[in-house]
């Protein structure tokens, strides 16, 4: 039986939510032809990276993994959580900014 291990279940995660990036990429093909599905098809996935990536997996780095770091005498590398920390708030904005640009219909 193969022991639990938290940070290879976030590393897996991290695949998962690479996997949807390129999967995003793929769509641009639509918007020209397909503009309607182009959309639908970008907020399906919108909703998955926010429901999966922000609200599932960030919060257990948030909340769990970086907490419990920062708590540790031994760990001195606040800057590289704060810097993670930062990567999670880029990713919340570009996703708002994603959603604004296909409610006004900007593609490119």
């Amino acid at each position: 039986m193969q022991a639990f291990n938290p940070i290879q279940i976030l590393l897996q995660e991290h695949d998962v939510i690479s996997n949807i990036a390129q999967l995003t990429l793929q769509q641009n093909l639509l918007w020209d032809n397909e503009p309607e599905k182009y959309v639908r098809n970008i907020e399906t996935l919108l909703t998955f990276l926010t429901k999966y990536a922000d609200e599932f997996h960030h919060h257990k780095e948030e909340a769990i993994l970086f907490k419990a770091l920062r708590e540790l005498p031994e760990f001195t590398l606040d800057s590289m959580i704060d810097e993670l920390e930062y990567h999670h708030q880029t990713f919340r904005e570009k996703v708002q900014e994603i959603k604004v640009a296909l409610s006004e219909n900007q593609f490119s």
